[in-house]
This record gives structure tokens, C-alpha cells and sequence, in this order.
């Protein structure tokens, strides 16, 4: 279950909101954390006017920590999000025909996998290698290079 409030933008320390929400809903005491890790996205989210579905497109993945930046330039995140599993879904069967298959990723486990190369991330190592793939096929370069240009 998410709890969310609006924040005019990231606060170091947490800003009062942040650190009301924080203590409500968690063991946590706000003075016991820190940032460690920023995740930027752009997200299109389509909505169907005749399913109870939407769709959520993450493109231009950005990672930031105080000490090193990544970023996924080439890839999007797709995410279909129903109230209940629908195999009937007009999405679900676009994207099987397109040989695309659902796969679990977490934007912020992988973004510290990357941005802190010290922790063990054999976990999510094929996943991360998978991302390189797409980064790398999908290059600008990578496509005048495949149509001749």
C-alpha cells in the first residue's frame, strides 16, 4: 500500500510533510535517514476508455547519487496496471505479438545497483545486462549504423 503527499521538491533534511508522512506510516524516525538516491522520469499514462486499465510509460530514467549519475536514455518502462489480471488486455496482446514479455523491475533497486558498484548486485545482474542490451541496440549510433546512414 503507497502513501504519498505533495512536496514543492526534494528537502535534505526531509521537509515537515515528508517527515509526518514518514512517522505515520513506518518505524522510522526522520533524523535516522538520508538520501541516498534520485530517480527522474518522464511518465505518459494512458488511460482506456472501455477497460478498467491504464498504462504508465517511464522514458529518460536518470539516476543520481552524491557521488556518481547514470542514465537509461534508450528504454522505457512499460507498466499496465488493472484492478484485477485481465488476459484479455488489447495491450497485453500487442506487446506478445511484438515478442515483448512481461518482466519485474524495480527502478530504484536497479538504480542503486548501478550508481553503487561497492554493493553486491548479483541479484539483479542478468536484469542489468538486459538494460545494456536494449541501451545498446537502441543507440542513436547504433541505428544510422544498422540502416547504412
Amino acid at each position: 500500500i503507497k502513501s504519498r503527499t505533495s512536496v514543492p521538491g526534494i528537502c535534505v533534511p526531509l521537509g515537515e510533510k515528508a517527515a509526518q508522512l514518514l512517522e505515520q506510516h513506518t518505524l522510522l524516525k526522520p533524523q535516522n535517514i538520508e538520501p541516498v538516491l534520485w530517480v527522474w522520469y518522464y511518465r505518459i499514462t494512458l488511460l482506456s476508455l472501455h477497460f478498467p486499465e491504464r498504462i504508465t510509460i517511464d522514458l529518460g530514467l536518470h539516476y543520481v547519487t552524491p557521488h556518481k549519475q547514470a542514465a537509461w536514455q534508450n528504454m522505457c518502462i512499460l507498466e499496465v496496471k488493472q484492478n484485477s489480471a485481465n488476459r484479455h488486455s488489447v495491450i497485453i496482446d500487442a506487446l506478445k505479438q511484438l515478442h515483448i514479455h512481461p518482466k519485474s523491475l524495480s527502478k530504484y533497486c536497479t538504480g542503486v545497483a548501478i550508481t553503487y558498484p561497492q554493493l553486491k548486485y548479483n541479484q539483479f545482474k542478468s536484469k542489468l545486462l538486459q538494460i545494456e542490451k536494449i541501451e545498446h541496440l537502441y543507440a542513436p549510433t547504433a541505428i544510422a549504423g544498422a540502416s547504412g546512414n
